[in-house]
C-alpha cells in the first residue's frame, strides 16, 4: 500500500481481485470498491471471463480516503504487456464531490512512478474522448504527448466514437528535459506577445506607444486602397480573440471574411476604450499562452491543415508585428496629408 497526502493507494492485481470475490459477499464488494450495481457487473465479468492472457494483464490501485477509508476512485493499468513493457493507464473518481481538487493529479504521480520503476514499463499510453478536456489537461500536466486520433475505437451507449491517443515514455518521465524546454517556449511566446504590444522588443516601437498617439480621425482615415488603422486594429484583435478561445477550451470559431468587419466607433472616447480593450485582450492571450501545457505546443491546432499550436501562436505574433509596421507607415502618411492640409 502507498500512502499519499489525502488517501492510500491500495494495490489490486488479478490474484487479489479473485481472492476478494471468493471471500466477500456482493454487498461487501460493492462497499469495498464503492461500486454502483451496473459497474459491479463489469468486475464480475472480469472474474468470470478472465483478466489475463499470456500477453496481457492488469494492475491498479483503489484510492482510499485517509479519514473515512472509503474508496473514492481508482487509477492503474490495463492491457499491460510485460514483454513489450507497455500498458494503458486509466483513472476514475467515484463522485463529483472529489473532482477539481487535484486528487487525480496526486494519484497519477504515484501510479506513474510505480509503473515505470516497479513494473518496468517503457511506455504508458492513454486514450481519452476528444471532448474530455479535464482528462487531456491532466495528461498534458504529466508530459503525455498527443499521438493521434483512433477513429471509432470506443463504444459509448452503443455508438462507436473516436479516442485521442497519448503516451509518455520512461526517458521523458525520468529526465524532464523536454518539459523544461517546452515550458521555456511557452514563456518566451508570451513574452514576445507582450513585447509587441507593450515594449521591450528589438524593434523599439510597440502597439501601445503607437496607438496612444493616434486620434480617432487618424485611425479612420483611408489612404489610397489601404485599410484604415482602425480596420487593422480590429483585424489583429479578431484573430487574437479567436486563437485565445482555442487555447482556453479548444473551440475554433472565426472566419477570415469577418476579420475586418469592425463596428463603427463614433467618438474619441470610444476609440480610446477600443484601444484599451486591445491591450486587455493581449494580456489575456499572453496569460492563456503561459497557462498552456508546454506539451500542447506540438499538438495540432484543431485541424491538421493549421499545423501545431506553436506554429499558430508564433504566426499570430508575427502577424501582429507585420500589421504594426503597416500602422506606423499609415500614421506617417496620415500626418503628411494633414500637414499638406488635405485632412482637416
Amino acid at each position: 500500500m502507498i500512502e499519499s497526502t489525502h488517501f492510500y493507494l491500495d494495490p489490486i492485481s488479478p490474484g487479489i481481485l479473485r481472492k476478494l470475490f471468493a471471500e466477500k459477499s456482493k454487498e461487501e464488494l460493492l462497499n469495498y470498491f464503492a461500486l454502483e450495481e451496473s459497474t459491479f457487473d463489469v468486475y464480475e465479468n472480469m472474474i468470470q471471463k478472465g483478466m489475463e492472457t499470456h500477453r496481457y494483464s492488469l494492475f491498479f490501485f483503489l484510492l482510499k480516503d485517509k479519514e473515512t477509508h472509503k474508496t473514492i476512485g481508482d487509477c492503474g493499468f490495463h492491457t499491460w504487456n510485460p514483454t513489450h513493457r507497455r500498458a494503458e493507464i486509466f483513472y476514475t473518481l467515484r463522485n463529483d464531490q472529489y473532482k477539481q481538487k487535484g486528487l487525480m493529479s496526486e494519484a497519477l504521480a504515484h501510479v506513474l512512478r510505480y509503473g515505470f520503476e516497479e513494473m518496468n514499463l517503457h511506455r504508458i499510453e492513454a486514450k481519452v474522448g476528444r471532448n474530455n478536456i479535464p482528462s487531456q489537461k491532466l495528461l498534458h500536466k504529466f508530459g503525455f504527448m498527443y499521438e493521434g486520433t483512433c477513429r471509432e475505437d470506443y463504444v459509448v451507449d452503443g455508438v462507436s466514437v473516436d479516442s485521442d491517443s497519448f503516451a509518455l515514455l520512461v526517458q521523458d518521465w525520468k529526465t524532464g528535459l523536454q518539459p523544461k524546454a517546452r515550458h521555456y517556449a511557452t514563456a518566451q511566446l508570451a513574452k514576445h506577445l507582450r513585447e509587441v504590444y507593450f515594449g521591450g522588443n528589438w524593434s523599439v516601437t510597440h502597439l501601445k506607444e503607437v496607438l496612444n498617439r493616434i486620434s480617432l480621425k487618424e485611425a479612420t482615415t483611408i489612404i489610397g486602397s489601404n485599410n484604415s488603422i482602425l480596420s487593422l486594429c480590429y483585424h489583429i484583435n479578431y484573430f487574437l480573440e479567436v486563437a485565445e478561445k482555442v487555447l482556453r477550451d479548444g473551440a475554433l470559431e472565426g472566419k477570415d471574411s469577418e476579420s475586418f468587419s469592425h463596428p463603427k466607433v463614433p467618438s474619441q472616447t470610444e476609440w480610446e476604450a477600443f484601444v484599451n480593450g486591445l491591450f486587455s485582450r493581449a494580456e489575456s492571450f499572453a496569460d492563456a499562452i503561459e497557462k498552456l501545457s508546454p506539451w500542447k505546443l506540438e499538438e495540432e491546432f484543431t485541424h491538421p491543415k493549421y499545423g501545431n499550436y506553436y506554429r499558430n501562436i508564433l504566426g499570430i505574433i508575427e502577424h501582429i508585428h507585420y500589421h504594426l509596421g503597416q500602422i506606423v507607415i499609415l500614421h506617417s502618411l496620415v500626418q503628411t496629408e494633414k500637414k499638406n492640409k488635405l485632412i482637416v
